[in-house]
Protein backbone atom coordinates (compact mmCIF):
# COMPACT_ATOMS: atom_id res chain seq x y z
CA UNK A 1 0.00 0.00 0.00
CA UNK A 2 1.61 3.52 -0.96
CA UNK A 3 0.49 6.41 1.52
CA UNK A 4 -0.67 9.38 0.14
CA UNK A 5 0.28 11.75 2.83
CA UNK A 6 3.15 11.16 5.32
CA UNK A 7 0.46 12.75 8.51
CA UNK A 8 -3.05 12.32 7.85
CA UNK A 9 -3.44 14.42 11.55
CA UNK A 10 -2.64 17.48 9.74
CA UNK A 11 -5.81 16.48 7.29
CA UNK A 12 -7.83 16.03 10.27
CA UNK A 13 -6.83 19.12 12.29
CA UNK A 14 -8.37 20.68 8.69
CA UNK A 15 -11.16 19.22 8.29
CA UNK A 16 -11.71 20.33 12.62
CA UNK A 17 -11.01 23.35 11.37
CA UNK A 18 -12.31 24.28 8.07
CA UNK A 19 -15.99 22.74 8.63
CA UNK A 20 -15.82 21.87 12.35
CA UNK A 21 -16.22 18.27 12.75
CA UNK A 22 -15.34 16.79 15.97
CA UNK A 23 -13.08 13.74 16.08
CA UNK A 24 -16.26 11.63 17.36
CA UNK A 25 -17.95 12.43 13.86
CA UNK A 26 -14.76 11.51 11.70
CA UNK A 27 -14.61 8.67 13.68
CA UNK A 28 -17.88 7.51 12.66
CA UNK A 29 -17.62 8.41 9.21
CA UNK A 30 -14.77 6.21 8.72
CA UNK A 31 -16.49 3.15 10.77
CA UNK A 32 -19.59 3.57 8.08
CA UNK A 33 -17.44 3.48 5.29
CA UNK A 34 -15.32 0.37 6.97
CA UNK A 35 -19.08 -1.03 7.70
CA UNK A 36 -20.07 -0.71 3.87
CA UNK A 37 -16.70 -2.37 2.97
CA UNK A 38 -17.38 -5.35 5.24
CA UNK A 39 -21.17 -5.90 4.21
CA UNK A 40 -19.80 -5.78 0.28
CA UNK A 41 -17.03 -8.27 0.95
CA UNK A 42 -19.33 -10.74 2.90
CA UNK A 43 -21.87 -10.67 -0.07
CA UNK A 44 -19.53 -10.49 -2.55
CA UNK A 45 -16.57 -13.58 -1.28
CA UNK A 46 -19.41 -15.46 0.61
CA UNK A 47 -17.48 -15.19 3.70
CA UNK A 48 -19.99 -17.27 5.45
CA UNK A 49 -18.58 -19.31 8.00
CA UNK A 50 -21.29 -20.33 10.50
CA UNK A 51 -24.94 -21.39 9.40
CA UNK A 52 -27.74 -21.30 11.57
CA UNK A 53 -30.36 -24.22 11.22
CA UNK A 54 -33.22 -23.03 13.19
CA UNK A 55 -33.35 -19.51 11.66
CA UNK A 56 -32.11 -20.26 7.88
CA UNK A 57 -29.86 -17.18 8.79
CA UNK A 58 -26.00 -17.23 8.01
CA UNK A 59 -23.64 -16.10 10.48
CA UNK A 60 -20.50 -13.96 9.47
CA UNK A 61 -17.73 -13.20 12.24
CA UNK A 62 -16.28 -10.46 11.83
CA UNK A 63 -12.56 -10.24 14.07
CA UNK A 64 -11.40 -6.51 14.44
CA UNK A 65 -7.78 -5.50 15.72
CA UNK A 66 -7.66 -2.94 16.99
CA UNK A 67 -4.94 -0.14 18.05
CA UNK A 68 -4.36 2.54 20.83
CA UNK A 69 -4.84 5.49 18.68
CA UNK A 70 -7.60 7.08 17.00
CA UNK A 71 -7.51 4.28 14.08
CA UNK A 72 -7.96 1.53 17.22
CA UNK A 73 -11.17 4.38 17.98
CA UNK A 74 -12.35 3.40 14.31
CA UNK A 75 -12.53 -0.16 14.52
CA UNK A 76 -14.47 -0.07 17.98
CA UNK A 77 -16.74 1.96 16.31
CA UNK A 78 -16.73 -0.63 13.62
CA UNK A 79 -17.28 -3.41 15.95
CA UNK A 80 -20.68 -1.22 17.82
CA UNK A 81 -22.03 -0.51 14.49
CA UNK A 82 -22.01 -4.03 12.71
CA UNK A 83 -22.41 -6.20 15.77
CA UNK A 84 -26.14 -8.18 15.53
CA UNK A 85 -26.36 -6.34 12.39
CA UNK A 86 -28.59 -8.33 9.84
CA UNK A 87 -27.97 -7.64 6.00
CA UNK A 88 -30.53 -8.41 3.39
CA UNK A 89 -32.83 -10.52 5.82
CA UNK A 90 -30.53 -13.50 5.60
CA UNK A 91 -26.79 -12.77 7.11
CA UNK A 92 -26.12 -11.53 10.67
CA UNK A 93 -22.86 -10.40 11.76
CA UNK A 94 -20.88 -11.72 14.79
CA UNK A 95 -18.30 -9.18 16.11
CA UNK A 96 -15.30 -9.79 18.44
CA UNK A 97 -12.41 -7.03 19.04
CA UNK A 98 -8.98 -8.30 19.54
CA UNK A 99 -7.19 -4.95 21.23
CA UNK A 100 -3.80 -5.39 20.20
CA UNK A 101 -2.50 -2.38 22.01
CA UNK A 102 -4.61 -1.33 24.97
CA UNK A 103 -6.77 2.02 24.35
CA UNK A 104 -4.25 4.99 24.71
CA UNK A 105 -5.81 7.96 23.09
CA UNK A 106 -8.90 9.85 24.55
CA UNK A 107 -11.03 8.91 21.77
CA UNK A 108 -9.69 5.63 21.38
CA UNK A 109 -10.79 4.95 24.92
CA UNK A 110 -14.36 6.63 25.17
CA UNK A 111 -14.65 4.15 21.56
CA UNK A 112 -13.74 0.76 23.01
CA UNK A 113 -15.75 1.93 26.50
CA UNK A 114 -19.01 2.64 24.05
CA UNK A 115 -18.36 -1.39 22.19
CA UNK A 116 -17.87 -2.74 25.58
CA UNK A 117 -21.32 -0.86 26.46
CA UNK A 118 -22.88 -2.19 23.19
CA UNK A 119 -22.19 -5.79 24.34
CA UNK A 120 -19.23 -6.56 21.83
CA UNK A 121 -16.92 -8.66 23.24
CA UNK A 122 -13.28 -8.49 23.64
CA UNK A 123 -11.31 -11.51 22.97
CA UNK A 124 -7.96 -12.62 25.07
CA UNK A 125 -4.73 -13.15 23.66
CA UNK A 126 -5.03 -16.75 24.59
CA UNK A 127 -8.76 -17.28 22.33
CA UNK A 128 -6.85 -15.34 19.37
CA UNK A 129 -5.73 -18.08 17.20
CA UNK A 130 -9.36 -19.97 17.39
CA UNK A 131 -11.26 -16.19 16.53
CA UNK A 132 -8.73 -16.19 13.51
CA UNK A 133 -9.97 -19.22 12.38
CA UNK A 134 -13.60 -18.77 12.74
CA UNK A 135 -13.98 -15.58 11.44
CA UNK A 136 -15.15 -15.02 7.73
CA UNK A 137 -13.24 -11.41 8.15
CA UNK A 138 -11.05 -10.35 9.86
CA UNK A 139 -10.45 -6.23 9.59
CA UNK A 140 -6.97 -4.91 10.97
Amino acid sequence: MQKLFKDTRLLDKAVVEKYGLTEDIMMENAASALENAVFDYAEKRNAVKICNKSSGKKTISVLILTGSGNNGGDGYVLGRRIAGKTVEKFIDFKVAIFPVKKPKSPMCVIQAERAKKSGVPAIQKKDLEKAVEESGIIVD
